[in-house]
């Protein structure tokens, strides 16, 4: 049994500048546009840095779908939709268009993102299993999404075998999470549906495909300036609340990780997230859980020490 890092990252957001908190979204890199790509290298090299990207060598790339902009994307996912909702419309007024469902999805009660990236990596630039092997897992993996979150319809997808200077074979998908007509009215008591019968919507998709935020546990109640609130026998007064670690988007997220950790098995390869980000050399089973066990101790030495400090401070 080998062991390698891996990740399946979901929805990088930008950490700084004018799009802080948004999603990272750019299609045309992911299928190499060589407008986008020639950008980017430029960026690359104004920042002093060696350019990302060799188009010369993007042919060694798988690519799938390979919608390219937003118009693109809402067409492809959206589009026979829109078209059979308005030709149901008797007044002119109550048909719709790609700009009033984009707007929507932008100014509604709870604004959403059309676009979610995920990225799928086995191992790290530095060490990964072979090639070959790599597009084999990438590939089951791709088709194991497909059949397991029907929901998430993917728009732009990439094996990525180019970027051998900073990162090893990863795949990265862009999906639109979608709730349907359909698959609504199999479900057990559906209430009544409105609109186009494909509708952008995380939480509709993951209902439909099984998930629930009906999780529920106890906390401690807490006032305005967040003290927890005691009751007449002095003891904390306990509310129940959503169990948001518990989720349909934690359920959701534990799931596509296990998918990996699944696929690899099947290939003698056991994932280690413990690892994930790191760069670490490849060991055999011995010497790899003799090192985490040692990690541990030490965060819980440090961890021992750090509570020494504050009681020695507290009783002086």
């Amino acid at each position: 049994m080998r062991t390698y890092t891996g990740s399946t990252s979901n929805d990088d957001r930008a950490k700084k500048g004018p799009n802080a908190g948004k999603i990272m979204v750019n299609l045309k890199e992911n299928i190499r546009d060589p407008a986008e790509i020639a950008k980017l290298n430029a960026r690359s090299i104004a920042r002093g840095e060696e350019p990302r990207y060799d188009l010369n060598e993007a042919w060694r790339n798988i690519y799938y779908e390979k919608c390219a902009t937003d118009e693109e994307v809402f067409d492809y996912v959206f589009g026979e939709s829109m078209e059979r909702y308005n030709s149901a419309q008797k007044r002119s007024d109550r048909k719709t268009s790609m700009e009033k469902e984009m707007q929507k999805f932008k100014s509604g009660k709870v604004p959403q993102d059309m676009i979610h990236c995920m990225i799928v990596e086995v191992g790290n630039h530095d060490n990964h299993p072979e090639e070959e092997e790599c597009v084999e897992i990438l590939q089951e993996y791709l088709e194991k999404f497909r059949e397991k979150f029907p929901n998430m319809r993917i728009v732009n997808c990439a094996i990525h075998l180019d970027e051998f200077k900073k990162g090893g074979p990863h795949l990265q998908i862009y999906y639109v999470p979608v709730k349907t007509k359909e698959r609504h009215e199999e479900m057990e008591n559906p209430k009544k549906w409105n609109g186009m019968d494909v509708q952008l919507s995380m939480s509709g998709a993951l209902e439909q495909m099984g998930y629930s935020n009906e999780a529920k546990i106890w906390v401690e109640k807490k006032d305005e300036n967040g003290d927890v609130v005691l009751g007449e026998d002095g003891e904390p007064v306990m509310v129940q609340t959503h169990d948001y670690k518990n989720g349909a988007m934690s359920q959701f997220q534990k799931d596509f990780n296990g998918l990996l950790d699944a696929i690899c098995l099947e290939h003698d390869i056991r994932i280690d997230h413990y690892m994930s980000g790191k760069k670490v050399e490849h060991s055999d089973t011995y010497d790899f859980y003799s090192g985490k066990i040692n990690n541990n101790v030490k965060q819980a030495l440090r961890y021992s020490e750090q509570v020494e400090k504050r009681l020695s401070e507290l009783i002086a």
